[in-house]
């Protein structure tokens, strides 16, 4: 079952942060804005922060899942296959 849930369990998790910290970082900035009476600078400074930080989160989020993915699957290894003494089929007409 877990191994299903994953995928999604990641997509849900990058959601939830992404709306969170652009919604916590826009209440943020309409108090600032009532508090201080500047009208839209507060939301507009606040509404940015939270989606450069958002942004950043999610990113961090993501390259820890691949790094993650990356280390469960098998390596392949490669092997040097040796076919022995062969020789050419025309060295071996001209004899």
């Amino acid at each position: 079952m877990n191994q299903y849930l994953g995928p999604w369990a990641l997509l849900l998790q990058l959601g939830w942060t992404i709306s969170l910290s652009i919604v916590g970082s826009l209440l943020i900035g309409v108090w600032v804005d009532r508090t201080l009476g500047t009208s839209p600078i507060g939301v507009l400074f606040f509404s940015l922060v939270g989606i450069l930080v958002g942004s950043m989160i999610v990113y961090r989020q993501v390259s820890r899942a691949i790094a993650a993915a990356a280390e469960e699957q098998p390596r392949k290894k490669y092997h040097k296959v040796d076919y022995g003494d062969k020789e050419d089929a025309d060295t071996k007409e001209d004899e």
